[in-house]
């Protein structure tokens, strides 16, 4: 149908597809082909993908109606590249990092602080326990009742001061807020308006006085990557050149013992980290041998705690319940056809946790297609 009408000229079209696509839905008919001019779009590099975002900043500042800083930007870029790189492609994954920070802080600027819903959901509980000890008679419940309506007393003050002058300010943000987005969306007619521009500059001023947090920073894309890959923010954060230079030592803490092997860790982790490797392959591969009760497991575990910062971050599978040839493909994807090629495989858990340590456990026991296939993944 698009054939005869892009051959006369009477349509122009412009497509997108993927690279994966192409060959199987475009290119394999030549005559649809040969009327496009391919153009190969490229995934930009961080310096590109800075610039994007930049040049989006401030559609997402008028559409959510906070600040974003240029450090926040620079580090959505970066830190999209590192940690997301294995599912999603830039610019995307720096943009919805840069969104979902900006929707984020947002809601938070309308919603109450943490610190009074807290104290709310105190005074809630101690009030439920008074209303139940006011139809007690005994001496107990009566020196309770006492106590609990003295620090019920206590707690109002302690909440209506801070809810007081959150509930002046909310009302004295929002008016600022309005003000702001009205600004941002006609800026572009509003001409010879200096003295307004320098009002409110003071206003803004004055806002960063009451509250600190009146724009999207670093911090808040870095908790949205925590979020979404499971990394703790202190790691995120902190610098690793110091903890990786203690690799071992970090290590001998929970293990006894194995010299050999736990310097063999800490410098393939080291060798790693200082970008020596294929970013798309694993930080490495160990296959550790040894009788029961050396270790190993425990290896695992304080290697997943140590560049996690948290011992769930160890996937273990145990390699027993894979001894016949045909259950490889209960571990990975089952071929066009087979029992089981609807099921989602059981290696797809690391693929929703890529920042993870996975335990092949008992390995030894596994078929020998299943080794096969591990092998040459």
């Amino acid at each position: 149908m698009l054939k005869p009408m892009l051959a006369c000229g009477t349509i122009q079209v412009a497509g997108a597809t993927t690279f994966d696509e192409y060959p199987r839905t475009i290119e394999k008919d030549s005559a649809l082909a040969r009327r496009f001019q391919p153009i190969q779009v490229n995934e930009p590099n961080i310096e590109q993908t800075i610039a994007i975002l930049r040049g989006l900043h401030g559609k997402y500042k008028s559409h959510h109606g906070v600040g974003i800083a240029d450090s926040a930007l620079v580090t959505a870029a970066q830190f999209a590249a590192r940690h997301l790189s294995s599912e999603r492609k830039m610019p995307d994954s720096a943009i919805d990092l840069v969104d979902e920070a900006t929707s984020s802080l947002r809601l938070q600027q309308e919603s109450k602080p943490e610190v009074l819903e807290a104290l709310e959901r105190q005074l809630i509980t101690m009030q439920i326990e008074l209303v139940n000890l006011k139809t007690e008679t005994d001496a107990f419940s009566r020196d309770r009742r006492t106590d609990l309506e003295a620090q019920l007393q206590s707690k109002r003050s302690e909440h209506d001061g801070p809810m007081k002058k959150w509930q002046e300010y909310d009302a004295s943000s929002m008016t600022s807020r309005k003000s702001s987005n009205a600004l941002i969306m006609h800026g572009s007619n509003l001409r010879g308006t200096e003295s307004l521009k320098d009002d409110t500059n003071k206003d803004e001023e004055e806002e960063d006085v009451l509250q600190a947090h009146d724009r999207v920073t670093s911090d808040d894309i870095v908790a949205v990557v925590s979020r979404s890959t499971g990394v703790p923010v202190r790691k995120l954060l902190r610098g690793e050149r110091e903890r990786l230079m203690h690799v071992e030592d970090e290590l001998r803490k929970r293990i006894v013992g194995q010299y050999e092997a736990l310097e063999a860790i800490g410098n393939a982790v080291r060798l790693s980290r200082a970008g020596l490797q294929n970013a798309k392959r694993p930080l490495a591969s160990f296959l550790m041998a040894g009788s029961s009760g050396t270790g190993r497991t425990e290896t695992a575990k304080a290697l997943a705690s140590f560049l996690f910062e948290s011992d769930s971050a160890l996937i273990t599978f145990n390699m027993s319940e894979f001894s016949e040839q045909h259950s490889a493909s209960r571990l990975l994807d089952a071929p066009a056809g087979y029992v089981g090629y609807d099921d989602e495989p059981q290696i797809a858990q690391v693929r929703r946790k890529p920042f993870s340590v996975v335990l092949f456990d008992e390995f030894e026991k596994a078929s020998r297609p299943v080794h096969q296939t591990l092998l040459i993944g």
